[in-house]
Parts: C-alpha cells; structure tokens; sequence
C-alpha cells in the first residue's frame, strides 16, 4: 500500500453496505478501504469475493493471474 486511510463514517458506512451483500466484515472493510482511496483493482484469491465482483461497483475485482494476464499485451 502507498497510502494510509483513516476510519471515517464514509468508510464504515461503504463496509457496511459491502458486508450486506454476504462477505466477511474483514473483507468488506478491505474493499472499502480500496474504493476510497479510488484504487483500480482489488487483487484476491478469495472465492467469495471474486464472485461478488460483479455486484460491487468501483473497482475491479481479479485474482493474480488474471490481473497479469489483463495487463499484459
């Protein structure tokens, strides 16, 4: 990570909406975090999230190897 981000109400209240869609708290706070801080990607081999890429707005969400493999030509 190249920045720090603090606990807000905005990033709580972003947790809380992701964690409503089925993931762990931990997760979703992650999520949050990245989003706000407007990263592009969000890379993770957690199945329960991949799945949900589709349901999360903001950010792409791949495991490793499909990041690689949309990055390079």
């Amino acid at each position: 990570a190249i920045s720090n981000i603090h606990e807000t109400k905005e990033v709580i209240d972003r947790a809380i909406s992701i964690n409503q869609m089925g993931l762990q708290k931990i997760d979703s706070l992650h999520l949050a975090c990245a989003i706000l801080t407007k990263c592009e990607y969000f890379l993770t081999t957690d199945d329960k999230i991949l799945k949900k890429q589709i349901e999360i707005e903001f950010i792409y969400i791949l495991d490793p190897i499909a990041f690689v493999k949309e990055i390079l030509p």
